[in-house]
């Protein structure tokens, strides 16, 4: 996979082909984009997935996985 852009707020990364990551592709934030990774929201990470043609049902969440709304 290319290295992300700075404009890039995500990145795919993809494990070798053998043992649990067979067939999948990892999602991560991409840290040095220009916005920082403060400013990243669902809905971007939403327009991501859309973008590069994966149903966002796909995408699984890690039971580790914790954030917060702004009012």
């Amino acid at each position: 996979m290319p290295r992300p852009k700075k404009t890039d707020k995500f990145f795919f990364y993809t494990a070798k082909q053998a043992g649990f990551f067979k067939n999948k592709r990892l999602i991560g934030v991409n840290y040095s984009q220009e916005g920082g990774p403060d400013n990243l929201n669902l809905q971007d990470l939403i327009d991501f997935v859309k973008e590069n043609d994966i149903d966002p049902s796909k995408v699984k969440i890690h039971s580790s996985f914790t954030s917060y709304a702004v009012e």
